[in-house]
């Protein structure tokens, strides 16, 4: 005797491969996400380093050795 397909087996069967279809057209979509933002941070991230970079001090007067010993001596 075969027995006949219970209606909850059948149905959760027909829920797990609607479930999975979801599944993988979100994986598809966010797969394209990636790429989309790989992309772009590729194109921004030279950009960025340039605004990022500290602006160089003008030089600076060299230290009279000197100076600051005769100075200190008067201390």
């Amino acid at each position: 005797m075969k027995n006949k397909a219970k209606p909850v087996t059948t149905s959760l069967k027909n829920i797990n491969a609607v479930k999975n279809e979801k599944v993988e057209n979100l994986n598809q979509i966010f797969t394209e996400v990636q790429r989309d933002v790989k992309s772009i941070s590729k194109a921004v991230a030279p950009q960025r380093k340039k605004q990022t970079q500290v602006p160089k001090e003008p030089p600076k007067e060299p230290v009279n050795v000197d100076n600051a010993a005769q100075l200190f001596s008067q201390l």
